[in-house]
């Protein structure tokens, strides 16, 4: 494997892994120009800080926990932020192998296909770590509190675990439902489908993470369960040679590690394959379908929908913000009338703070500068063409936030009956 390949091609899928972000960085390149400026380097400098920001602030959320006394919060902290990077990692690897359509252009080139495959499953990786690095600073600090200084070693190893366990586990779900989905002739459909439905599954974890960590400093003593498998990072340091250190982390590791090899050994070659398999096996079926000016451009502007990455990241980021910086519903729900104006302006800065270029509807609207120069040669009016784009993605956003408060308010109600 030449490891020269492997890098130039993780820079290139790195770009698929994640548009949002490309788009944010071209567009401040045209508005400060810089010299020497690479694309890459910046995203990478970007994910390196997130990923920074993403620990220092949810260590402040797990500070202040007794772990030793409540074991199952551990477990069901290491569920909610391994589920968010299940999900995470696995669009971001669908969107790397299945929406970059880019395998046939690299059968020309003396690569591999483990090269490739290698390449794109790090980049997609480096894009999930960010629901992932919470859990080193949780580790740690759980582990201090049963075995002192010892503990930042081995939650560091237990911490790489769980990363392996995570990555397998993501690139064999995004190899068979991707397999699966670009056989059919509805693809594209099928596929903002499970995007849409990956989006609405990891914002669940997100919003429970702060309600739980509310929940637990507000109770105190909290007797939450140890949840199956995960309570195997528990087990290790409470009793690493027990039978249930055995059942929960030895056994599932063992599992994962031949499924691993199996997948390196069996899927990995045969990668070119399948990618040209795939898309010779769809042969979609040509239809008349007549429809007016308004209908296809309706269309066009919501097949920006299938784009999986802009969902993920502009609708669950700035949700995500929120919870990390809000203190839960037990927290909101020792507030009277008397701070609503106070709340008022808080909630008026997070709209400001997720109303930006890198929001839902400025992205989509900024994703038309490929297609722009080819809808101004078209004989329809630019300016219709553009407000009709704005106002059908200011009603998608608006729409799912109505829905998101009017669920909050629900909420609320039942917490002051």
């Amino acid at each position: 494997m030449n490891w020269n390949h492997v890098w130039e091609l993780f820079k290139i899928n790195l770009l698929y892994a994640n548009p949002q972000a490309v788009t944010s960085l071209q567009k401040r390149q045209e508005k400060k120009k810089k010299a020497n400026f690479s694309i890459v380097n910046a995203m990478l400098r970007q994910q390196l800080l997130i990923l920074i920001i993403f620990t220092i602030i949810y260590s402040y959320l797990f500070v202040g926990i007794d772990y030793k006394a409540n074991p199952g919060v551990l477990t069901l902290y290491l569920l909610t932020f391994s589920v968010m990077g299940l999900l995470q990692t696995f669009t971001a690897l669908y969107s790397t192998f299945y929406d970059s359509k880019d395998s046939k252009v690299y059968l020309p080139l003396p690569l591999k296909p483990s090269e490739v495959f290698l390449a794109k499953t790090l980049s997609g990786f480096m894009v999930g770590m960010t629901f992932m690095v919470p859990i080193l600073s949780l580790l740690i600090l759980a582990y201090w509190q049963f075995i002192g200084p010892l503990g930042i070693p081995v939650g560091l190893f237990a911490f790489i675990l769980c990363l392996f366990i995570n990555l397998v586990l993501s690139v064999v779900l995004a190899n068979s439902i991707g397999t699966m989905i670009v056989r059919s002739s509805r693809q594209k459909l099928y596929s903002s489908i499970l995007m849409t439905l990956s989006t609405i599954l990891i914002m669940l974890p997100i919003m429970m993470v702060g309600f739980l960590n509310g929940y637990i400093k507000g109770a105190g003593h909290v007797n939450f369960p140890l949840l199956p498998y995960l309570r195997g990072y528990y087990d290790v340091v409470a009793a690493p040679l027990s039978m249930e250190t055995l059942l929960n982390l030895y056994l599932p590791l063992g599992l994962v590690l031949i499924l691993g090899y199996w997948f390196y050994k069996v899927r990995m070659p045969r990668y070119f394959h399948e990618a040209i398999y795939n898309q010779k096996a769809r042969k979609p079926q040509a239809k008349a379908v007549t429809r007016s000016q308004r209908q296809v451009l309706v269309r066009h502007h919501l097949s920006t929908l299938g784009n999986s990455t802009l969902i993920i990241n502009t609708y669950v980021v700035p949700v995500l913000y929120m919870i990390m910086l809000g203190g839960g519903a037990f927290f909101l729900k020792d507030l009277g009338p008397d701070y609503f104006g106070l709340m008022l302006l808080v909630g008026i800065a997070f709209g400001f703070f997720s109303a930006q270029p890198t929001s839902f509807l400025g992205v989509a609207t900024s994703l038309e500068g490929t297609n722009f120069d080819f809808i101004r040669s078209l004989p329809i009016n630019t300016g219709d063409y553009l407000r009709q784009k704005f106002w059908i993605f200011y009603g998608l956003q608006v729409s799912v936030s109505l829905l998101l408060g009017g669920l909050g308010l629900i909420f609320l109600a039942h917490l002051h009956p």
